[in-house]
């Protein structure tokens, strides 16, 4: 019964606008784009490849992981903590290390923490996180120590963001 041209032409204008295609190693590359997507679908789309493509690109790319940081500080505030729970979700503990050691993480966590711990609290557990001091961490279910870290420190606030972020996954992790 619901088959017919006004149907047909409204899946059409629905399925070209799934395909779309976004400029993925460009966006790493450049770290800004124009054309955000307003459907909620095409921006799932968008951050879905941004965290899948970052490891894959990091040879070739050495600053994707800076420009991943700024397109996620020029999206909402809701796109921004999406992005950042899936590449906390998806990234191995080395490059979430890796990252956290970035000033344009620092710059996120002064912009989104207090909804990033907000809305991460509605989620599933979170995977463990690396130590910061080199110490060893438990990475899926078994010690191994991090990556021989470099003489800087991370600061102070995202030593507290990842301890909060641990926290909450050994809490929930239990339930």
């Amino acid at each position: 019964g619901l088959i017919g041209p006004g149907i047909a032409a409204t899946f059409r204008a629905w399925e070209r606008r799934r395909i779309r295609r976004f400029p993925i190693v460009e966006l790493l590359t450049t770290g800004s784009y124009d054309d955000w997507p307003q459907e909620a679908d095409q921006m799932h789309q968008l951050l879905t490849s941004l965290v899948k493509t970052v490891p894959q690109v990091l040879g070739s790319v050495p600053d994707a992981l800076a420009n991943f940081l700024k397109l996620l500080m020029n999206m909402t505030e809701d796109h921004a903590v999406y992005g950042m729970m899936l590449a906390l979700r998806t990234w191995q503990p080395k490059l979430v290390y890796r990252m956290s050691r970035l000033s344009g993480y620092q710059e996120w966590l002064a912009r989104f923490a207090s909804l990033f711990q907000s809305q991460s609290g509605a989620m599933q557990p979170l995977p463990e996180l690396p130590t910061i001091d080199g110490e060893q961490s438990a990475v899926q279910g078994s010690a191994q120590p991090t990556s021989a870290a470099p003489a800087t420190q991370a600061s102070p606030a995202t030593r507290q963001a990842l301890a909060r972020l641990k926290q909450r996954s050994q809490v929930e992790g239990g339930r």
